[in-house]
Parts: C-alpha cells; structure tokens; sequence
C-alpha cells in the first residue's frame, strides 16, 4: 500500500513480506491492491518489490485489482490502459473495478 503523497496507510498496514495468491473453487486468484498495478516496467522507485511480478511467478487464472482514485474520476481511462498493459506482460486476464 503506498505510503506517501496522500496516503498514510502507514499508520495501519506494513508492507507485505510474502506474497501468495488465493485459490477458490479451484481458480488460483491474484489480488493486488492500488498501486501494485502501476508498477509496470518496475518503474516506480518507490517499491522495492513489484507486487505483480511475485504474484505471477505463481501462476494465477487472474489477477484482480482492487483501487480507487480519492481525488478524481478520470483516472478509469488510464486505469485501463495500465490493466491492458498488465494482461499483455503477465499473459493473464485482469479484472479492476473503471468507475
């Protein structure tokens, strides 16, 4: 979870030390949160792990991302494009919520 600019969830969560997906009803689930998305490309200096890349090497059915923008609404189109792009590098369907 970030830590920085507008966020403080510092203040209830730590950064996740292990990584596991989630099995149900047999289909093997990525669950990302937020930012774990935006790091495509390992871009973002920030993190020190991509949450993305650990999740993958396990193998999901798909990954869902759970995320909201608490300042505006126009962030679905980027959203999108950033999820495509995700798809396309994992070589997995991608589920996250646009509006």
């Amino acid at each position: 979870m970030p830590t920085y600019d507008i966020f403080d969830e510092y203040r209830y969560f730590e950064p996740a030390t292990e990584f596991s997906t989630v099995e149900y009803k047999g289909i093997k689930i990525a669950i990302t949160i937020c930012e774990d998305i935006w790091n495509i490309g390992n871009e973002n200096p920030l993190y020190t792990v991509c949450p993305m890349d650990e999740l993958a090497k396990q193998g999901p059915d798909i990954m869902i991302n759970l995320s909201a923008s608490p300042f505006t609404y126009s962030h679905a189109a980027e959203r999108i494009d950033i999820v495509k792009a995700n798809a396309l590098r994992y070589k997995t369907p991608f589920f996250t919520p646009t509006k």
